[in-house]
């Protein structure tokens, strides 16, 4: 139960990072893209980790999951990067 609070806390924080990135560039259609991207990936690493406890983890199931990480990471880092650059640009 508590590591159900701190994610739902987390995912709160998440989404209000995002809605403020939105708020900042709206005109910015990549930006825009690459947000709701991962947005996507995260709701679908979350169906991936309640696939992990309802499977009993099997190991493909854990691979899966893993990669879905690393593609979280990756959106993460590619949309920050995209958002300063904007921001930095005149």
């Amino acid at each position: 139960m508590v590591s159900l609070r701190r994610a739902d806390r987390l995912t709160e924080k998440a989404r209000d990072r995002l809605e403020r990135i939105l708020r900042t560039h709206p005109a910015d259609a990549p930006l825009r893209r690459s947000a709701w991207g991962l947005v996507g990936l995260v709701l679908l690493q979350i169906v991936a980790g309640l696939a992990n406890v309802a499977l009993l983890a099997p190991v493909w199931m854990q691979l899966v999951h893993l990669l879905l990480a690393d593609l979280v990471w990756i959106a993460l880092v590619l949309s920050s990067a995209r958002a300063l650059s904007s921001n930095a640009a005149p």
